[in-house]
Formats: structure tokens, C-alpha cells, sequence
């Protein structure tokens, strides 16, 4: 992810190898500098303890989730540290 947001041209180079029918350029740049301005893509896939832990409560209160839990019942971190070292490995194909 780090890559990706660092480069406009590898990002557009895995837009192009990833997505069937990809955006224009404009959007493209549109959506790049989206996503320089705001932290959609954060370092740990965007599911800390924290942001986990806020939807757990969100649907405990809710009644959506009728059993205590915690946010390593919901993200197996070993997965998410490898998914998130592979979206920053650029692509050799």
C-alpha cells in the first residue's frame, strides 16, 4: 500500500493489471490525489485494535452481536501483517 501511494504510476500500472474495465486518467488522478489527501489505504489495512474494537461496540449496542468479543476474535493480525506486506510488493507480471 505504501508503494501504491507513493507513486502514481505504479498505481496506475496495478489499477490497469487489477480492474477489469479501469477508470480514465482523470479519475485516476482524481482518485490518487484522494487518496494522498486522506488516509484511506493506513499502514495496517485500516483495522487496528481500535477501529475493531469501535464496530464491536457499534454492533453489540446495535444487537447485531449478542456475544462478547474482542478484535483478535474478529482479525487474525498474522494475516492481515502478510496481506498488507503483499499489497505493498509491486507486481513482477
Amino acid at each position: 500500500m505504501t508503494t501504491l501511494k507513493s507513486d502514481f504510476a505504479l498505481f496506475r500500472a496495478a489499477v490497469g493489471e487489477y480492474v477489469d474495465e479501469p477508470p480514465s486518467e482523470q479519475s485516476l488522478r482524481e482518485l490518487y490525489d484522494l487518496i494522498q489527501k486522506y488516509p484511506f489505504w493506513t499502514e495496517d489495512g485500516g483495522l487496528s485494535e481500535d477501529s475493531v474494537g469501535f464496530m464491536i461496540d457499534i454492533a453489540t449496542e446495535s444487537g447485531v452481536l449478542t456475544e462478547p468479543m474482542s478484535a483478535g476474535d474478529v482479525v487474525d493480525r498474522e494475516t492481515l501483517r502478510r496481506a498488507v506486506e503483499l499489497a505493498d510488493t509491486p507486481s513482477t507480471g
